[in-house]
């Protein structure tokens, strides 16, 4: 990170070894999900520099067995809800603050991106193929558009 008036690096943050597919800022929270398969989740405030300069992450989240493609975070502070899609065919939901796993949801494709109404309540996936699936958090069922 870097502070943009002094052009100096403030921080360098290494969690991921692939290429960083999606990043969210929320709520003091720094977000990304890579091709690694991995999600990290860095506290802004937080002082968790290590020795050599990096910073470490709040939470690390390795649930996805192939590569993160977009993430969703929802409002609600600390307690906001994180949605993250993947190539594995699923959509994982965790709260932010305390790393808690909430939710999988199995989708019938890959997924490469993915958005959610304004009260979390309905997920939207998006095939690599464009194919858009809905998932209702409130009712029992699924379709395809």
């Amino acid at each position: 990170m870097w502070h943009l008036p002094s052009g100096q690096q403030i921080v360098c943050l290494s969690g991921h070894y692939q290429r960083i597919s999606s990043l969210v800022w929320r709520g003091g929270f720094l977000i990304s999900g890579a091709e690694d398969n991995t999600i990290n989740i860095w506290q802004a405030v937080k002082e968790s520099t290590n020795s050599n300069g990096t910073h470490s992450p709040l939470h690390t989240f390795t649930v996805h067995s192939m590569p993160v493609t977009d993430l969703f975070c929802g409002l609600g502070g600390p307690r906001c809800r994180l949605f993250s899609v993947s190539l594995d065919n699923t959509a994982q939901i965790w709260e932010v603050a305390s790393g808690r796993h909430l939710l999988s949801l199995e989708f019938p494709a890959p997924l490469s991106k993915l958005l959610v109404d304004k009260m979390e309540s309905v997920v939207l996936g998006v095939s690599l193929t464009t194919l858009v699936y809905k998932i209702s958090l409130t009712e029992d069922q699924q379709s395809e558009d």
